[in-house]
Formats: structure tokens, C-alpha cells, sequence
């Protein structure tokens, strides 16, 4: 017999109270057709004395009966069963999935982000054709997190050519951990935030000129401006998979500025 099946119905006559309809039925239907199988088969291996009566042999009928309706009842009481317990499983299943998916993001979440080698090769590659400006990244978070990711963001600008502004430190970032401003205005779900005090900004980036390669849209600009400029990065950070937004009316910029801002993960 089943180890996990004998605990169950030991469990059941213990615990009673512990167990739904659905699972008392789940017990006794079995229960039933292996009692009614094993009395069948015990009545099958007795034989009559010689010379029974009828009365005798008719008693011996009635309990053969019994216990095939016992083995029916167990069947039926199975059956009646079977709809509820795939509907579980079913149930079970899907709230597995969402239990790893959930587990998934969270193990995602709680990594530090990183800039990946193919993601450096491909933005250097795809900033080929983009006039090498200085380009401002700010952070607002003296987390280690949000400060390696944020160092990370300048070493790729850096190597892809774009150089620093006046202001950012030795690692050629801008240190501002006055988060209250930004705490409003930083998108939310979004890691990297192209910000500038043009309230107007989402009407610059309605596209860029591009030429398809290798499955990438290399983007061509030969305007040095800032806006030319953050469209384009922009626009090739989402290609690798970086995610950033664009957020306009930003306070305290010159007008027409604009930043690269490394959003903490809290905000």
C-alpha cells in the first residue's frame, strides 16, 4: 500500500476536522474499493464445507454481492472526484508558475545591475555615426548599488567616445544625493532617465534617422546638439535592453540641457 496513502487515512481517522469534503471523499472513495477488493478476494480463496446447505451458500452470495457494492460505491465516489482533484491540480500548477515567475523577479531584482560585454560591444558599435558630446550622468542615491551601476553607465558612454561635464567627479559622475527633487519626477520602472528642463520633451523624440545592420537601426545624426545627441543614446539603449525613459520640465536645468540620471531601485 502507499506510504503517502496509509498516512493520509490514518491522518483522516485522527484529524477528522482538518479535512474538507472534497478531501474525506478523496480518502474514502479508495478506501472503499481496497476493503471491497480484499474481502472479495478473501470470500473468493473460502471455500464451503462440503455439504453446505443452501442457507450457507446463500449467505456466502450475499456478502460476494456486498462487497462487489462496496468496490461499486468506491468507484463511483472516485469518479465524482476526479473532476474536483484535476481542477486542484490545475489550480496547484498555475499558482506554481506564479510563484517562480514571482520568485524569478525577485531574484532579478535583488541582483546588482550590470552592464553586460554584449551590450558594451553593441553601443559602442551603434554609436558609430553619433558626434561625441559631453554627456552628464548624474546619481541620486549613495547606495553601492545605484553608485557602481551609475559608474558602469560612464565607463560605456566613455568608452564609446563621450566625454564628461564639468562637475562629475574623478569617475566622471555627478554625485547629487538631494533625492527629493527627483523623487517625483524620475519615472517609475525605470532604471536610467534622460532628463532635461524642456517641458516639451517627449515631442523631440517622436524618431531618429536609422539604417538597419545586423538586426540593429543604426542611428545617424550629424547635429552635435544635446537633443540630437540623447535621442540617439536613447534610442540605442533600448535596443540593448537598458531600461530608460524620457522625462521633460525638470527643475534647475539650463534650458535646452540635458542628463543621463541613474535612478535608484526604491524610488
Amino acid at each position: 500500500m502507499n506510504l503517502d496513502f496509509s498516512t493520509s487515512v490514518l491522518a483522516f481517522f485522527i484529524f477528522p476536522s482538518s479535512y474538507s469534503s472534497w478531501d474525506k471523499a478523496d480518502i474514502i472513495g479508495p478506501t472503499l474499493v481496497l476493503v471491497g477488493i480484499i474481502w472479495e478476494f478473501k470470500l473468493l480463496l473460502s471455500r464451503l464445507p462440503d455439504g453446505a446447505t443452501r442457507q450457507v451458500m446463500d449467505r456466502k452470495h450475499v456478502k460476494e454481492i456486498l462487497a462487489a457494492l462496496i468496490v461499486v460505491l468506491g468507484v463511483t465516489i472516485e469518479l465524482v472526484v476526479v473532476p474536483h482533484t484535476l481542477l486542484e491540480v490545475s489550480n496547484v500548477k498555475q499558482r506554481t508558475e506564479e510563484l517562480r515567475a514571482a520568485n524569478d523577479a525577485l531574484e532579478l531584482k535583488i541582483q546588482p545591475r550590470t552592464i553586460t560585454k554584449i551590450q558594451e560591444t553593441n553601443f559602442i558599435w551603434l554609436c558609430k555615426f553619433i558626434p561625441k558630446i559631453p554627456v552628464t550622468v548624474r546619481v541620486i542615491s549613495p547606495k553601492n548599488e545605484n553608485l557602481s551601476y551609475a559608474y558602469q553607465i560612464r565607463a560605456l558612454l566613455s568608452k564609446a567616445g563621450f566625454g564628461t561635464n564639468a562637475g562629475a567627479n574623478d569617475l566622471g559622475i555627478v554625485e547629487d544625493l538631494r533625492i527629493t527633487p527627483y523623487r517625483k519626477k524620475i519615472s517609475a520602472g525605470w532604471e536610467i532617465d534622460f532628463v532635461t528642463s524642456d517641458q516639451n520633451a517627449s515631442n523631440h523624440f517622436a524618431g531618429t534617422p536609422f539604417f538597419t545592420t545586423n538586426g540593429f537601426n543604426m542611428p545617424i545624426t550629424t547635429n552635435s546638439d544635446e537633443v540630437s545627441v540623447f535621442l540617439a543614446i536613447g534610442n540605442i539603449f533600448k535596443q540593448i535592453d537598458i531600461p530608460s525613459d524620457f522625462s521633460g520640465d525638470f527643475p534647475g536645468f539650463t534650458p535646452g540641457h540635458w542628463e543621463i540620471v541613474v535612478s535608484p531601485r526604491d524610488l
